[in-house]
């Protein structure tokens, strides 16, 4: 094959074409970004770089401190109401020291003192005459005949206050019951003669109405025909017709 081909085709030699981009496209590639596209890429550069940042963050525990174990709420509620148990001391001891009371508040304070302590006396000797007064009681279980009576005579009062509340209750129940309804069947009335009385009651009171009524008699007209003059209704009938002409030459012009 080599030797039948010419001399110019054994110096052609294959070559591969290599695609090479237009020039609207180089120029495109060169162009600046716009403001928008700027800030936007600045934005999710920064925000890789936090993120980054917080991944590598380690937080360290802090020792929690002693002072919040405390009970400082304790302690200042119990403070408090001390210093309003002293507030109020040297309030009432500022009160004696300066009040100028009437001589009649310390009359009156001596006498009810004085009456206190006869009332306190008068009992305690009361107290000692009814220990030696009184007799010993019997005990509980010992049944003697004034007890015997005495619990039966309860038993009847007893008995006698249910009686009376049962008879109370039941007449208010009575009362209160509502009586006993009888169902008795009515008869079937008769629709056709009730129609009919209807009907005759109808027409009696149109006839009463018609009656009431004034009859409308017709009355002739008064027409003043004889007393117009035959020339005067000439006149008018032309001023009619010259009036009627008028009106259609104004709208046909």
């Amino acid at each position: 094959l080599s030797q039948s081909l010419p001399s110019d085709c054994k110096r052609w030699k294959s070559k591969v074409t290599v695609p090479e981009p237009f020039s609207f496209s180089r120029n495109t590639s060169k162009q600046r970004l716009s403001i928008q596209a700027r800030r936007m890429q600045e934005d999710v550069q920064r925000r890789k770089r936090e993120e980054e940042a917080e991944h590598k963050f380690r937080p360290k525990p802090v020792v929690v401190p002693r002072s919040v174990r405390e009970p400082k709420l304790e302690r200042m509620s119990i403070e408090q109401k001390a210093k309003t148990k002293q507030i109020k001391a040297k309030a009432k001891e500022v009160l004696l020291a300066t009040q100028k009371p009437f001589s009649f508040y310390e009359s009156d304070q001596k006498r009810l003192e004085q009456r206190r302590r006869l009332n306190d006396e008068a009992e305690g000797k009361t107290d000692v005459t009814k220990t030696k007064e009184n007799s010993v009681p019997c005990g509980p279980l010992v049944s003697t005949p004034e007890r015997k009576a005495k619990k039966a005579h309860l038993q009847m009062i007893k008995q006698k206050t249910r009686a009376k509340i049962e008879s109370m209750k039941s007449t208010q129940e009575s009362r209160k019951a509502p009586p006993p309804q009888t169902s008795v069947c009515k008869p079937i009335p008769d629709f056709k003669t009730m129609h009919d009385e209807f009907e005759k009651q109808l027409e009696k009171k149109k006839q009463e109405a018609k009656e009431k009524l004034e009859q409308t008699a017709p009355k002739a007209f008064l027409l003043d025909t004889d007393r117009i003059k035959w020339k005067d209704v000439g006149f008018q009938i032309c001023s009619i017709n010259a009036i009627c002409m008028l009106t259609c030459v104004i709208v046909a012009g």
